[in-house]
């Protein structure tokens, strides 16, 4: 049994290679829950891992070394389908992906995989592990590879659902290697989501990721903030509603840095957008929150003391908030007449459009 820490990771990838290579299975610690890997081209191997898994035959996961080596060849085009992608690939979530019968016979092709291993006449079943031993050990061997969780085989049911207590207790033959890394961070099995073929999607089981988790990765939030949430703010939040298309899968929010939620927009706010056939008669301020941060794929501010608060409730957003205007400040119309909420309104639309198109493109 190899120890980890205590074997460099070149011992531990070229330990669990050699094992592999010469058709054992392999005992490993992905970023969920520990895994029995066998090579996907081995029948001998596949048969093990179905013999070993309490949920017996059927396809298996194929744990690709990479996101490019995962996708390659799958022609992607549904929006949804490469947000989580590209959010999940590598990371604990398996991929269930409905392909036409002509890509599964290609991508097994390609592979050297028979038909029936990592797919069901269907779907394919993919995933890429986000740590760094799996990393290293599936880029090392130039065959592809499937697991089991360790939990399924019986070794690794410990309380809490840890699946590193009982790694000790490995004694079957057919296992060439056990790397044990101790208790693992995450401690729970993947989130099954499956891709369908008409572009929607749906989580099959959670697991390490929830199925909120999941539903912000396909929704982008666009976040536009100002100090009350009164005018600017969702002045711009309306406009931008308008501007993006349904398909694009884009929720817009505003908030205020210096606000109360719940408070009614401004009138001339509302008498300025109904002119150009936008309603924000029904908006309520919100307060700028981390989690709304955190939400957010893109945060536009009015002003620089606006991006320095952003900062400072959230420095991680750094490389998503920047100013709506870049080039100074926009100006509160708070108070005045309403010829100044329209021309606010008129600066908005401009600036708006341009970010729209950078988002969209």
């Amino acid at each position: 049994m190899l120890k980890m820490p205590g074997a460099t990771s070149e011992r531990v990838a070229r330990a669990a290679t050699e094992a592999l290579l010469a058709g054992r299975l392999v005992v490993i610690p992905t970023d969920t829950v520990y895994g029995v890997a066998g090579r996907a081209d081995d029948p001998s191997a596949v048969e093990a891992l179905r013999g070993l898994s309490r949920a017996g035959g059927g396809s298996l996961t194929w744990h690709a070394p990479t996101a490019e080596a995962a996708v390659e060849g799958l022609a992607i085009t549904a929006l949804a389908h490469r947000r989580l992608l590209s959010r999940f690939l590598p990371g604990p979530v398996r991929f269930v992906i409905e392909l036409p019968e002509s890509v599964l016979a290609q991508v097994c092709g390609r592979l050297g995989v028979p038909r029936g291993v990592i797919e069901d006449g269907t779907a394919l079943r993919v995933r890429v592990p986000g740590s760094a031993v799996s990393s290293s050990v599936l880029e090392s061997v130039p065959r592809p590879v499937v697991m089991i969780r360790a939990a399924a085989a019986g070794w690794g049911a410990g309380a809490g659902g840890q699946d590193d207590r009982r790694l000790g207790e490995v004694t079957d033959e057919r296992v060439g290697c056990v790397i044990d890394a101790g208790t693992l961070p995450i401690g729970k099995p993947a989130t099954t989501v499956r891709l369908h073929a008409g572009g929607g999607f749906e989580v099959e089981s959670e697991g390490a990721v929830s199925g909120t988790e999941i539903m912000h990765a396909v929704e982008r939030v666009v976040l536009f903030v100002c100090t009350g949430n009164t005018c600017r703010s969702p002045m711009a939040e309306g406009i931008a509603r308008s501007l993006f298309k349904p398909e694009e899968l884009t929720t817009v929010l505003s908030a205020g840095v210096a606000t109360a939620d719940g408070l009614p927009v401004a009138g001339e706010a509302v008498e300025a957008l109904a002119r150009d056939g936008i309603d924000i008669s029904g908006h309520r301020t919100r307060q700028l929150t981390r989690d709304l941060i955190r939400r957010a794929a893109a945060i536009y501010v009015m002003t620089d003391a606006h991006l320095q608060r952003v900062l400072e409730i959230e420095p991680s957003a750094r490389d998503r908030v920047q100013k709506l205007d870049p080039a100074g400040n926009i100006t509160d119309p708070v108070g005045m007449p309403l010829e100044a909420y329209l021309e606010t309104s008129r600066i908005l639309r401009t600036l708006i459009e341009r970010r729209v198109k950078e988002l969209s493109a």
